[in-house]
């Protein structure tokens, strides 16, 4: 018997509602221990803005129809799909959780714990 992984290929869409609701409330939770005057959550449905004092805030979303969490910061974008263990952007290979952490520690100054 041969069990078949779950990706963004292969997912419902009430899995991937869960995968990715779960990447993006880790994020929020992740935003939400930090001050709020250095960086900032934003809920808005599937949508979290990350908001700075200054400068243009990141958007990280659910992407449905496509089975995609997408960031957009500092004029690049990533399409992030979940490859059975972990969101990965699919050009460069990019983890989700590291590039938020790596792209807030270097416009804030902070690191996130996700």
């Amino acid at each position: 018997m041969t069990t078949t992984k779950t990706t963004s290929d292969t997912m419902d869409e009430a899995t991937f509602r869960a995968l990715a609701g779960e990447a993006v409330a880790a994020v929020r939770r992740a935003l939400d221990a930090q001050d709020p005057d250095v960086v900032e959550c934003v809920p808005e449905a599937d949508v979290v803005k990350i908001a700075f004092p200054t400068g243009l805030p990141f958007v990280l979303n659910m992407q449905r129809p496509v089975r995609e969490v997408w960031l957009a910061a500092e004029r690049q974008a990533w399409h992030f799909r979940y490859d059975g263990a972990r969101w990965r952007d699919k050009r460069n290979d990019d983890e989700l959780f590291a590039t938020v952490t790596r792209l807030v520690q270097a416009r804030a100054g902070v690191t996130l714990s996700l």
